[in-house]
């Protein structure tokens, strides 16, 4: 395990050179990639007992990858021991401990480490960390990667805290339950549902499924993997020709979403929502019997509106005698159960409230106070008044020596792709920062301006699918601000060009002087 702090022959000496916050998949290849330029004074913090992230607190039945494995591992590490196309959590989370070890990433995690406050110190040139427990960490650069998904949403919804039977939730599953035989109810239909609802319901006695708003549930391809398909999917050259066909098809479809007019744009979107609606019903009268459920599940906005999920067993446990849909709104939760809107309370012993969690693209992410940068600029309290921005989804101007790796408008198709090239870019600028003696390096605004603008510009396309063709839609993809600052407008190849190009070139360096820090620690010493 790193120790907290080293010396150093430098004008101001931090405890580390960069501290990484998150041990889940972004953290890991921060790491690694940090290690391959040569950078080897790091710690990676999180604040669980062990890495993993998500992989680690997610342990719900039915848990799995919702993409196919090849777009779910790094490109530098490809696993010839994939079970599945579609592999359970235990299996994903042992590939990325097992990945994170053999690139001796071990001494550096320090785990039960919760960052509660980030604060530049434009003196120093280097980052305060304010620990939960009071501690304080310092380093000279910062890389977050604390993930897209952080806190579990709390939902709002009256009487939670009188049901004296067991609450469960995605996030804070406790696999030493034993809910065999119980009455349970599952509050939510989105990703985690979807996989939980299956995964519990062979157990229980009886499974009531509240749904607010009906979620895409496409057929999942998956199958076991013959020993003959682990060698040729974990072969360099059919990984890297999986990569370069799915960016392909990725960016011709961003291309498309942000660069056509409009006016073509608009009538595309309203005919591939016309024949999505009538494919899923007609999916759906394959599945199931009974009218009334097949229309109580058939969505009414278009395939991208909402996060589209992919299971062979979720619809069809709606067959079982014992497994209920509910869509009345849910007016209070009882000490016995659950009140809907129709008056009905139904008794459980178990309720799981699988409601979602606090997403990155929302300002509320990023709370005043938490995150600042030069002369006090506060990160949330700009990104509440202005919209989220960052540059390459990563920088912001004001906030020096940080990077995010899951910042605004950084999604693409899958998680690894996006997270090494973030973590290329900032292990790179950060190894131009120390050739060149550079103790600040900041994104600058203008380059950091003109490159929103251009996201800015790139939305008009999205705006209109969930502004106006679905409108009033409930989604996360639209933040409290009426932005989409989730999806990524620019192309992949583009992102990867960028994250290889010369580092410093988009930004300003400063050096930080030995009589700089002497004068600064006599002003110290004076006060």
């Amino acid at each position: 395990m790193a120790q907290a702090t080293r010396g150093r022959n430098e004008p101001s000496t931090p405890g580390h050179e960069v501290v990484v916050i998150g041990a889940g998949p972004s953290g890991i290849v921060a790491g690694i990639k940090l290690k391959q330029a040569g950078i080897d004074d790091f710690v990676i913090v999180d604040r669980g007992g062990d890495l993993g992230g998500t992989w680690r607190d997610y342990c719900y039945p039915g848990i799995a990858v919702d993409v196919p494995v090849p777009w779910y591992e790094y490109s530098f590490a490809r696993n010839r021991n994939w079970s599945r196309m579609f592999p359970g959590g235990e299996e994903i989370n042992a590939y990325h401990r097992r990945v994170a070890l053999e690139h001796g990433l071990g001494p550096h995690f320090r785990f039960h480490t919760e960052v509660a406050r980030q604060v530049w110190d434009d003196g120093a040139h280097l980052w305060r960390l304010t620990l939960a427990d009071g501690g304080e960490l310092t380093t000279r650069f910062l890389i977050t990667a604390v993930g897209a998904f952080v806190d579990t949403n709390d939902p709002n919804i009256p009487g939670t805290a009188e049901f004296a039977g067991r609450v469960l939730q995605p996030s804070r599953w406790d696999p030493s339950y034993d809910y065999t035989g119980k009455r349970v109810a599952v509050v939510g239909t989105g990703a985690s549902a979807v996989q939980i609802v299956p995964g519990m319901a062979g157990k229980v006695s009886r499974l009531t499924v509240y749904q607010r708003t009906p979620s895409y549930c496409w057929p999942r391809p998956d199958f076991r993997l013959r020993p003959w398909m682990q060698t040729v999917l974990s072969a360099r050259p059919v990984g890297r020709a999986i990569d370069v066909g799915s960016f392909a098809v990725l960016d011709l479809a961003i291309l498309g979403l942000t660069r056509l007019p409009n006016s073509v744009m608009a009538r595309g979107m309203r005919a591939a929502d016309w024949g999505t609606k009538r494919a899923y019903r007609a999916y759906l009268r394959l599945v199931l019997d009974d009218p009334a459920l097949r229309r109580s599940l058939a969505p009414s906005y278009g395939l991208l509106g909402k996060r589209p999920t992919a299971s062979n067993a979720y619809l069809q446990a709606f067959r079982r005698e014992h497994v209920e849909l509910v869509t009345d709104s849910i007016e209070r939760i009882t000490a016995r159960g659950i009140v809907s809107a129709d008056g009905v309370e139904r008794e459980f012993d178990v309720i799981v409230l699988a409601t979602g969690q606090q997403v990155f693209s929302d300002p509320e992410y990023y709370k005043p106070g938490m995150i600042l940068g030069r002369n006090g600029f506060d990160l949330g309290t700009f990104y509440a008044e202005h919209g989220l921005q960052a540059y390459e989804s990563s920088a912001v101007p004001r906030v020096p020596n940080r990077w995010m790796i899951s910042g605004p408008y950084s999604w693409g198709h899958s998680l690894h792709p996006m997270a090494e090239n973030v973590a290329i870019h900032a292990a790179r600028a950060i190894a131009a920062a120390r050739r060149t003696g550079a103790t600040l390096v900041e994104v600058r605004k203008d380059v950091h301006d003109a490159y929103h603008a251009k996201v800015l510009d790139r939305g008009e396309n999205l705006h209109y699918y969930f502004k106006d063709l679905n409108r009033g839609l409930r989604t996360y993809y639209l933040n409290s601000q009426g932005q989409m600052a989730a999806v990524r407008r620019t192309s992949n190849l583009a992102m990867l060009w960028r994250s290889v190009r010369t580092p410093l070139a988009a930004y300003r360096c400063e050096t930080l002087t030995a009589q700089q820090d002497s004068a600064r620690q006599k002003a110290r010493i004076t006060a």
